[in-house]
């Protein structure tokens, strides 16, 4: 079995020559050509497509895929504190009894969730439409199998 390059790449017609092997210099089988077995892809196949979205939201998310977990649990508390403080401001001021029948006290708070929902979901949001792009540009380019692909 031959070897492959150090760089995982043969030029046609050239690398079968220096290597005396390979065969088909035609450049008809470039999948074979441009294919490095490994533990992760044995039978060099194209990826699949959702496997191209789910690797590209992962890398998009961070290192581990969990990254953005750890620094959106910490703005989302923020966002909430920073709408308490200016619901307790407010009631100082105005001296409020009952503050949650004021609707503007109620509108601090309800502004305070939404925030903190919002920082915690948009890191997932935009790896999702990063992860669609990079499928649909895969797709497109043909390099990723679809259940329609031959």
């Amino acid at each position: 079995m031959r070897q492959p390059d150090s760089l995982g790449a043969r030029i046609p017609g050239f690398a079968s020559d220096i290597t005396g092997g390979g065969g088909n210099s035609s450049g008809s089988n470039t999948n074979s050509q441009n294919c490095i077995p490994s533990v992760f892809n044995p039978s060099c196949k194209a990826p699949t497509c959702p496997a191209v979205y789910v690797d590209a939201i992962l890398k998009n998310l961070g290192a581990d895929g969990f990254l953005h977990a750890t620094v959106a649990t910490q703005l989302e508390p923020a966002a909430k504190a920073a709408a308490e403080a200016a619901v307790t401001a407010r009631i100082v001021n105005r001296g409020l009894v009952v503050p949650l029948r004021s609707s503007v006290v109620r509108n601090y708070l309800l502004a305070g969730e939404v925030a903190g929902d919002v920082l915690l979901a948009a890191p997932v949001y935009k790896a999702e439409v990063v992860g669609f792009a990079d499928a649909y540009k895969a797709a497109r380019a043909g390099t990723c199998t679809t259940i329609w692909s031959k």
